[in-house]
């Protein structure tokens, strides 16, 4: 999993990363959003994407989607980015811990998700007793 603290980028090449089938065939994004939703688990190197809520600037909430998908910043292209910032290691070992870190991406939204639902349920069942105790 390629992770960006600082300014300092560092990956995981442990024998503890998950067995998934190296592939030649590049990665497909699901467009499920989680890494435009969380600027901030990807550290300093998209701060400028950063619409101060830690989601990109660019995210379509309304469609899952880039809205400058064709002009996006290299570093939010996986297979370029690749030739430019991580040639240093082999290409089907950057996209299996890319693979991997999608994937921690999307259970760590959906876990959030979940949370604020959670919380969202007591709200409104606070705001439900108050307004019965108003008589609203």
């Amino acid at each position: 999993f390629i992770l960006h603290l600082g300014q300092t980028m560092v990956y995981d090449n442990s024998d503890k990363l998950e067995s998934l089938s190296p592939s030649h065939e590049g990665f497909s994004c699901s467009c499920c959003g989680a890494c435009c939703l969380q600027l901030e688990l990807l550290g300093d190197f998209y701060r400028s994407l950063d619409r101060g809520d830690g989601v990109c600037c660019y995210f379509d909430e309304k469609t899952n989607l880039c809205t400058i998908y064709d002009k996006r910043p290299l570093y939010c292209r996986v297979e370029e980015g690749y030739e430019h910032y991580f040639a240093f290691i082999p290409y089907c070992q950057y996209l299996e811990m890319t693979r991997q870190g999608c994937a921690l991406l999307q259970s760590t939204a959906e876990a959030k998700r979940k949370r604020l639902m959670k919380l969202r349920d007591k709200y409104d069942q606070k705001v439900e007793v108050g307004n019965e105790r108003s008589g609203a």
